[in-house]
C-alpha cells in the first residue's frame, strides 16, 4: 500500500481532500483515503441515510450496528467541512487547479442526514432492542459525534435529545440515567457555547432546549409518580438551567415539593433546592416559602434543620430580589417549629441567625 502522501498528484491531492482529512502529514494510507472518496462521491453515505429510513423489521438493529459500524470508520478520515455539509464541492473547486476532475456533482449531504436518520430510527427501536450493548454502543457514537467538531455551527440538536428522552422514558433505571445525562449533556454543551459564540444564536439554542425541556414534562417526569432517586441526583443541573433561563413555574415547585415529602427521597430533594433557590425568580421563590411555611411541625423529621437552612436563604434571595424587608423570628416564637417570616416593607429586618 502507498503511504507517501507526496507520490500523490496534486490534482489527485485536491479531490482527496475534497472529502478526506489529509493535514500537511505525508503518512497517510493513500489507497484507504482513495476509497474514503470513492465511496462519498459515489453516494454512499446517501444510501446509508435512506437505509435508515427502513423500519426495524426490514432492516434489523444487527445491520443497523454494522452500517454504523461503517460509518465510525469513515468518519474517522473526513474533514470536517464533509462532516458539516458546507459546500465542499464549489470550495474545492475555488482552489482546483485541474480541470481533468469530474466536480459537477452538487454539494453532497453526508454526515449529517445519516445521523439525524440513524437517530430516528433508533426511536422507533422497542425497549428490548434499545437495552441491547450494541444499540448503546450506537446511541453513545451519534450523541457525541456532534461535538466533537470545534468549528460546529450552533444550532438545535433535536434528534439527539428525542433519542435520549426515549431512553429517559424507559422502565429499566440505567436507561432513565443514560436519558437524562445525556440531556445533561446539551445543557453542558449549551453552556460552553455561552462562551464562544454570538449571543443571539446561543439565546436562541438556550430557548429552543428549555422549550423542549418543558413540552415533554421532563420535570414532572423526575418527580412525579415513577420517581428514583438516582435519576433525581441527576438533576442538578437540568432544573438550574430552566431556572437560569426563568422557565421554573410554581406548578414545578409544587411536583418537587410533594416528591420532598417523602421519606426515602426527601434528603435528595432538598440537595436539590439550596442551589435552586439561588437562580429562581421571585414567584416561585415566594410559592416555595409559602409550602414550607404551611409544614406541619410534626411532619419536621431529621430535614429539621435543613428546612430552617433552606428558608433562611430564601429569605434572604428574596430581600434581594423583590425589594421587600423581613421580620424573621428565632426559634422559640409561639407556636413555631421553624423560623417564621413575615413580609413588611416598612420596617428593617432584624437578621436572624441560626445561632440567636
Amino acid at each position: 500500500m502507498n503511504h507517501r502522501f507526496d507520490d500523490v498528484s496534486t490534482a489527485e491531492a485536491t479531490q482527496l481532500a475534497v472529502f478526506c482529512n489529509v493535514h500537511d502529514s505525508s503518512d497517510f494510507p493513500i489507497n484507504l483515503l482513495r476509497n474514503v472518496t470513492l465511496f462519498c462521491r459515489s453516494g454512499g453515505l446517501q444510501g446509508m441515510a435512506s437505509a435508515f429510513t427502513l423500519p426495524s423489521s426490514l432492516m434489523p438493529p444487527s445491520m443497523a450496528f454494522s452500517l454504523i459500524t461503517i460509518l465510525y470508520n469513515i468518519k474517522m478520515w473526513l474533514n470536517y467541512r464533509a462532516v458539516l455539509q458546507v459546500g465542499i464541492v464549489e470550495e474545492a473547486l475555488e482552489f482546483c487547479t485541474c480541470k481533468s476532475f469530474n466536480f459537477s456533482l452538487s454539494p453532497p449531504q453526508l454526515f449529517g442526514p445519516v445521523r439525524s436518520n440513524a437517530l430516528r430510527y433508533m426511536c422507533g427501536l422497542s425497549d428490548a432492542e434499545l437495552r441491547m450493548q450494541e444499540s448503546r454502543n450506537m446511541a453513545d457514537f451519534l450523541w457525541t459525534s456532534v461535538k466533537e467538531n470545534v468549528d460546529s455551527p450552533v444550532f438545535f440538536d433535536r434528534d439527539g435529545l428525542e433519542l435520549a428522552l426515549k431512553y429517559f422514558c424507559s422502565s429499566t433505571l440505567a436507561m432513565r440515567i443514560a436519558g437524562i445525562n445525556q440531556v445533561n449533556m446539551h445543557i453542558t454543551n449549551f453552556n460552553d457555547m455561552c462562551n464562544t459564540e454570538s449571543v443571539v444564536e446561543v439565546e436562541n439554542v438556550g430557548l429552543q432546549l428549555a422549550n423542549w425541556i418543558l413540552g415533554n414534562k421532563i420535570v414532572e417526569h423526575i418527580f412525579g409518580p415513577n420517581l428514583h432517586v438516582e435519576v433525581i441526583k441527576q438533576s442538578h443541573a437540568l432544573l438550574n438551567f430552566l431556572a437560569v433561563e426563568g422557565k421554573i413555574t410554581t406548578e414545578h415547585i409544587d411536583v418537587i415539593w410533594q416528591a420532598a415529602q417523602l421519606k426515602y427521597c426527601a434528603k435528595q430533594v432538598q440537595d436539590l433546592l439550596l442551589p435552586l433557590i439561588k437562580n429562581l425568580e421571585a414567584g416561585p421563590v415566594l410559592h416555595l416559602y409559602d409550602l414550607m411555611k404551611e409544614l406541619p411541625v410534626r411532619e419536621h423529621t431529621e430535614q429539621v434543620g435543613r428546612d430552617k437552612d433552606t428558608l433562611h436563604r430564601l429569605v434572604q434571595l428574596c430581600k434581594g430580589v423583590v425589594g421587600l424587608t423581613f421580620i424573621v423570628f428565632p426559634d422559640d416564637s409561639p407556636g413555631s417549629g421553624a423560623p417564621e417570616v413575615h413580609l413588611d416593607k416598612q420596617r428593617t429586618a432584624k437578621q436572624y441567625s441560626s445561632g440567636g
